[in-house]
């Protein structure tokens, strides 16, 4: 199959809420693609070429939130896995924010701390496009609070304690599956991680 055969207009939706869409996308007689998402039908991705992905605003951000010059980590209930996952601090962007605005909130309800500095990693990437859509920012923050609380987030939100990792801890980390508690990472942790390990010098 050839990416220039494929129908991308012969799109049905299956099943609609406010977090997540399910699609039917009948892109060759008698070939379906079943399609997770975010977004409405009118803002998939497959409707969009390159020019116009890269000016969408993503569904969510991660943080590379690196404290006092080590790397933070939490433990977060995670329900579609059942367990605590090791994750960076994260959630979705609302309407009325920006990417950065986004970020600096979610650290401040699930870490308590206030950021000095921010920079952008990546404005749009996709963890699972096999599968979905979906799509996360991913930036780096900075800062030199020590008042660490995980009592500002959602009723929907499980935390469990953090962790702070020097880069030989990290590099110790990442040569495992999941850490001593056996607490898996979602990629994105792996890329927080890399990206850590990867800074010369902590700003």
């Amino acid at each position: 199959m050839k990416p220039e055969s494929i129908n991308k207009s012969n799109l049905k939706t299956l099943y609609k809420t406010k977090y997540i869409k399910l699609y039917d996308l009948n892109y060759q007689d008698n070939a379906h693609y079943y399609i997770a998402s975010r977004n409405d039908e009118d803002n998939l991705a497959i409707k969009k070429d390159a020019d116009q992905l890269s000016a969408e605003k993503p569904n969510g951000v991660g943080c590379v939130l690196i404290v006092n010059d080590k790397l933070y980590l939490n433990y977060e209930y995670r329900l579609p896995l059942g367990q605590y996952t090791l994750s960076v601090p994260a959630g979705l962007i609302e309407d009325n924010e920006d990417i950065f605005s986004a970020a600096k909130r979610e650290i401040r309800e699930e870490t308590g701390l206030i950021v000095r500095k921010m920079e952008m990693i990546n404005p749009l990437m996709f963890s699972s496009p096999g599968f979905t859509d979906e799509s996360n920012a991913m930036v780096v923050a900075y800062s030199d609070d020590n008042h660490f609380t995980q009592n500002n987030c959602e009723e929907t939100e499980y935390f469990n304690g953090y962790v702070l990792l020097s880069k030989e801890e990290a590099k110790q980390l990442l040569k495992l599956p999941c850490d001593k508690n056996k607490n898996f990472f979602s990629v994105y942790t792996i890329v927080a991680i890399l990206y850590f390990l990867s800074l010369d010098k902590i700003k």
